[in-house]
């Protein structure tokens, strides 16, 4: 495996979801429909990582250094979006790029855990968590298995954040995370799971499900994907419906 490396720089600290759900060691899920802006997402928080600004304009995030393992975008279409959102370039990014990494592959796993020592990575993005394994997604017993190798990547000092897909035709419900595809194990062994609605232009990212805080802190951020005029992008926060201030 060989990490399109150009630096670094980072640790998940912050207010509401960037402060409590990503901390060192634990294990998140963002899930969405395809299509659902959920590498959108991902890329705007290695930006605010790599400068210790806002995720989504609004959320603080203290700089830290990010991995993002991509298995699941084009090149052209990762670095296409990468570039329109992170206006300081790659520099301080680490980045695996369609290496056919397989967690539950020892070797990979290994290498995987030695980059995240070397490099003091402190979040682990996996884009898309399906596309990072070669077992069975709705088998409980594989997840388990699937789990116990991710603890390699948190005991190394690391926060994962996986990227997953909703079932076909399912729309969060009164349990959103239930929406999620694949086996019960996922979303029960997860430390947070935060599912993201879009409807008329404007995405939605809700925390669902958060082991170490009480409903009443959980995060709701509504959002725009907006092009400037300089033709850079942004997720622009919005509030009841319009743009922030």
């Amino acid at each position: 495996i060989q990490p399109g490396s150009f630096g670094s720089h980072s640790s998940f600290h912050g207010a509401g979801l960037a402060a409590r759900s990503a901390a060192r060691r634990s294990r998140s899920f963002i899930t969405a429909p395809p299509g659902g802006g959920k590498s959108w997402i991902a890329v705007d928080l290695v930006r605010a990582c790599l400068d210790g600004s806002d995720w989504f304009g609004c959320l603080p995030v203290t700089q830290c250094k990010v991995l993002y393992i991509n298995e699941e975008m084009g090149l052209g279409r990762f670095w296409q979006r990468f570039f329109k959102l992170c206006a300081n370039g790659a520099e301080n990014v680490h980045i695996m790029q369609k290496q056919m990494v397989k967690l539950d592959n020892p070797d990979h796993l290994a290498e995987i855990v030695e980059y995240v020592k070397d490099n003091d990575i402190a979040i682990v993005i996996l884009d898309t968590f399906v596309r990072v394994h070669g077992y069975d997604e709705n088998s409980n017993t594989d997840m388990a298995k699937l789990y116990d190798r991710m603890k390699g990547i948190n005991e190394s000092g690391a926060a994962i954040i996986a990227l997953h897909h909703h079932k076909k035709g399912i729309h969060a419900g009164p349990v959103a995370h239930e929406a999620m595809r694949g086996a019960g194990e996922i979303a029960a062994q997860a430390d947070l799971v935060a599912t993201v609605e879009h409807k008329d232009g404007i995405y939605t990212l809700k925390t669902t499900k958060q082991r170490h805080i009480g409903e009443e802190d959980f995060v709701e951020v509504s959002y725009k994907i907006v092009t400037n005029d300089d033709g850079m992008m942004q997720l622009q926060h919005c509030v009841g419906g319009a743009e922030a201030e």
